[in-house]
């Protein structure tokens, strides 16, 4: 009998088999290191770096590019978008509508008439937005590539626009058609992320533990990304009161670990979805072993 908890979570396993792989170590410090410098380049942008705003973008590129390879007509039209915001509880119709008028005003999307019917209106993602899509996973997928050491994904990824589009587009699938869910797997987290300034404070941090250094104070985190003192601490005080930083009595971050150990399942989590539904690559850590043995790749750990 299949476990009903297992099929219903296609990410959970092949996460599992990544995060014990011999390299992953390796390849979550390198991507926690260019994420942070990444996000530091985005400014102002992390003010309003929610996690609606997040998946909402991310929609509208897959749309887009979904369409452009002929797999649905239109693309990223409001009621597709508000259909699938509804169906995945990311927001209702009045704050799509918000995000998306913001994306339109700073330029990073534009609204125009499909072609063969005048009358929908379709979200088309700019340039600049989608050099940041191919700068976000170009990233992961460096991470990727440490972790196998003989792929090129990241750079063919930035290079490569049909390479790109095929595979934001599966990613899109699995997401959108498939309901496989990447930070909503860590309600620990999920939220504290999700929020203006999360993801980058909570990164700078894991970063930081992960490199032996001592963690940023919030005003350091502020400058670094553009954010406000007041917003940092309060992501902050959110991590300790979840257990997920200790802090000293002066305020001071002194261990981050259960953090790190949260940003470390989230990408291999992450890296399963591309594994899995974007490359196909799934029998180069799972591959079919009638005895039941772990993939060779695969440390095991002693309890």
């Amino acid at each position: 009998m299949v476990d009903a908890a297992r099929s219903a979570d296609p990410l959970q396993d092949l996460s599992r088999v990544i995060r014990n792989d011999v390299a992953f170590d390796i390849a979550a410090k390198s991507y926690a290191a260019q994420l942070v410098a990444w996000r530091r380049q985005l400014g102002i942008f992390n003010r309003a770096g929610t996690s609606v705003l997040f998946h909402i973008t991310n929609y509208v590129v897959y749309l887009h590019l979904a369409a452009q390879a002929g797999q649905i007509e239109h693309g990223a039209t409001f009621s597709r978008l508000l259909a699938i915001c509804e169906a995945r509880g990311n927001c209702g119709s009045r704050a799509l509508r918000t995000v998306l008028a913001g994306l339109t005003f700073f330029g990073l999307l534009r609204k125009t008439r499909a072609t063969d019917d005048r009358r929908v209106s379709v979200y088309v993602p700019a340039d600049s937005l989608l050099q940041q899509a191919r700068t976000y996973y170009g990233i992961s997928l460096s991470a990727l590539d440490a972790l196998l050491g003989d792929t090129h994904y990241g750079a063919r990824i930035s290079s490569d626009p049909t390479f790109f589009a095929n595979n934001m587009a599966r990613i899109g699938r699995a997401v959108i058609e498939d309901g496989v869910v990447i930070t909503e797997a860590f309600p620990e987290l999920h939220d504290i992320i999700g929020q203006a300034g999360g993801l980058p404070t909570c990164f700078s941090i894991a970063d930081a533990q992960m490199r032996g250094c001592g963690a940023p104070a919030a005003k350091a985190i502020a400058r670094d990304f553009s954010l406000s003192a007041s917003q940092v601490r309060q992501v902050m005080g959110q991590l300790a009161n979840r257990g997920l930083i200790v802090r000293n009595s002066n305020g001071e971050i002194v261990d981050a670990t259960l953090l790190v150990d949260q940003h470390l399942g989230l990408l291999a989590r992450e890296m399963a979805l591309y594994v899995k539904y974007a490359l196909d690559i799934e029998a180069r850590f799972m591959p079919v072993d009638p005895a039941g043995r772990l993939p060779s790749r695969t440390r095991v750990h002693i309890p």
